[in-house]
């Protein structure tokens, strides 16, 4: 396959977790569009334990040690932020101006002139970096001109981060959840202990070409390089392929630890060389790349020269997480997210209990008979609103509208005012509250009450229905509230 004529890799896949990752505090520029760092090395192919010179870099090993220890926590905290790498759950291309769904973003999104844009969202779901609601078409992306203009850079769905992604023009959603188990499982990054005499004197020669590379998704591009650094490991010369940006040099590098001792490749950031082209890199400094905390980067791949033959047994090694959760708490989250795969209507249960109106969301709801006309809901055995289901005897559900996702959350709280600001009128009849402005509705008596495991199955024989036709259902998908959309 021949690589795309493109001299452009998205930066942010380079760039995301190298916060202090360069030697001298000089990060990757993140803003940057260029991102190659390859070329093919010469120098023999022996693979062979490295001792570098320790005489050519004699620091004090205790400032050392502690400025290399704070770059690693600074390292760790970036990498664990509610918006670092770790906790990108999803990149989705988005193509062309069919709308389309983004799984667990509300709305639908296209990109009508390559730009990001958000539409049949309600008010509410997305707020903008100001705080205020976003309205429909919601544009996405770093504004560049007119085709671009409003769009904003970052917006928020609930907990969620939603920002703008591009490679070679295509552009993707990207979102991020603090609650991502990638970000709530990672414990730390595995190092080797630093060491100075990882610290090697290089020179730069600048050689700017072109050369094909590989992402983390097989996709395959050109990248421009800026030329090579030039060292010696155990009298034998080496070459790294870098690409100057922000008055750093970036590489992207393999070895042979990888696989065995450490990540597949990693990261490399190297002071600009000065006026004599003469620098000095700084192994203990090399970094994991954000593919390492999330499958949903594309990082790019180290070429053939930039894989070196030797063992760099310095730098960040690999991710570790916290212990693997037991086969009982795979198998409910692999339930759960198997059940999720279900669209469903919500719907909210009421009755009256002895201090008033008592109500709870409840997606468990289905028809069951036609003759007797019979229905059945389910409530956990720990809900607070079970006693007063029981003791009543009635019951209404309620079947929301698109418009009330709202009730729907709030609904599904306890220990707060579920009734405040909701408008409700009795059943005849029956009592139990019917909300306004539902799509419809059925109230009866409980006929009987089954055992279903940490839940309970109640059939209720229906005395009373009402629908309201031209009112949109809401419907709950994959963790995430929808619309219907209509395909005749």
């Amino acid at each position: 396959m021949n690589p795309a004529p493109v001299r452009s890799v998205a930066a942010d896949d380079v760039a995301d977790v190298s916060r202090g990752a360069g030697q001298g505090g000089v990060p990757p520029d993140a803003g940057s569009a260029r991102t190659a760092e390859f070329a093919p090395a010469r120098g023999p192919e022996a693979n062979a334990d490295v001792v570098p010179d320790t005489a050519a870099f004699e620091p004090d090993r205790a400032v050392f040690e502690r400025e290399w220890a704070e770059w690693q926590q600074g390292r760790l905290g970036a990498a664990t932020a509610p918006t670092g790498p770790a906790a990108l759950v999803l990149t989705q291309w988005v193509t062309g101006e069919e709308p389309r769904a983004v799984a667990g973003l509300p709305g639908l999104w296209s990109a009508p002139g390559g730009v990001l844009t958000a539409t049949a969202f309600a008010p509410g779901d997305y707020t903008l970096p100001t705080g205020e609601h976003a309205e429909a078409p919601l544009r996405l992306g770093e504004p560049r001109g007119d085709a671009d203009a409003g769009a904003h850079a970052e917006v928020r769905a609930g907990a969620l981060t939603v920002r703008p992604f591009a490679r070679e023009g295509v552009p993707a959603v990207r979102v991020f959840d603090p609650a991502a188990p990638g970000r709530t499982g990672l414990e730390s990054i595995d190092a080797f202990a630093p060491d100075p005499a990882w610290v090697v004197p290089a020179r730069f020669d600048r050689r700017p070409r072109a050369v094909p590379i590989e992402l983390a998704d097989g996709h395959q591009t050109i990248a421009e390089t800026s030329g090579d650094l030039v060292f010696e490991l155990a009298g034998v010369e080496h070459r790294l392929a870098g690409t100057v940006r922000g008055g750093a040099i970036s590489v992207v590098f393999g070895d042979a630890t990888n696989g065995v001792e450490s990540y597949g490749f990693r990261f490399l950031t190297v002071p600009a060389p000065d006026a004599t082209g003469r620098t000095a890199i700084d192994f203990n400094r090399s970094y994991l790349p954000p593919c390492a905390f999330s499958d949903q980067f594309v990082c790019p791949l180290p070429a053939a020269g930039n894989r070196l033959p030797a063992r760099i047994a310095a730098g960040e090694r690999e991710v570790r997480r916290l212990a693997e959760p037991s086969a009982e708490e795979t198998r409910t989250r692999r339930y759960r997210d198997v059940m999720g795969a279900f669209p469903s209507g919500v719907t909210i249960v009421t009755t009256q209990g002895e201090t008033g109106p008592v109500g709870f969301t409840c997606q468990s709801f289905y028809s069951v008979s036609i003759t007797p006309p019979l229905v059945s809901f389910s409530i956990a055995r720990t809900s607070k609103s079970l006693a007063a289901v029981r003791q009543s005897g009635r019951v209404v559900i309620n079947f929301l509208s698109a418009a009330q996702r709202h009730l729907s959350a709030q609904f599904a709280r306890s220990g707060t005012d579920k009734w405040q600001g909701v408008a409700w009128t009795p059943a005849v009849d029956n009592g139990s509250p019917v909300l306004d402005e539902v799509t419809g509705w059925v109230a009866g008596e409980i006929d009987r009450e089954i055992e279903a495991g940490d839940h309970l199955i109640f059939l209720v024989r229906v005395d009373a229905l009402h629908t309201a036709p031209d009112v949109e259902p809401l419907v709950f998908h994959r963790g995430s509230y929808r619309e219907l959309e209509y395909m005749i």
